[in-house]
């Protein structure tokens, strides 16, 4: 996904950048991506900076996110 939206953007997620600050970076340039990136983003970062494990539920959620992501980032 990253590398997806790095692509369609043509900006390169830094060092030392977090994935907050890359959202915020490329979120004007996603168009109808960048509501559902935005999102997962989020929910990335609760699961890297918190202690409970990703539901069965949340996994799907990122699923349906991911899936729109790509839908709006095809021409």
């Amino acid at each position: 996904m990253l590398q997806a939206i790095q692509r369609s953007t043509r900006y390169v997620l830094k060092p030392g950048q977090t994935l907050r600050e890359f959202a915020g970076t490329v979120g004007p340039k996603l168009g109808p991506a960048a509501a559902p990136f935005l999102a997962l983003t989020r929910f990335i970062e609760k699961l890297l900076y918190g202690r409970d494990k990703a539901t069965a539920q949340e996994v799907d959620e990122t699923r349906r996110l991911a899936g729109k992501i790509e839908d709006g980032l095809k021409p």
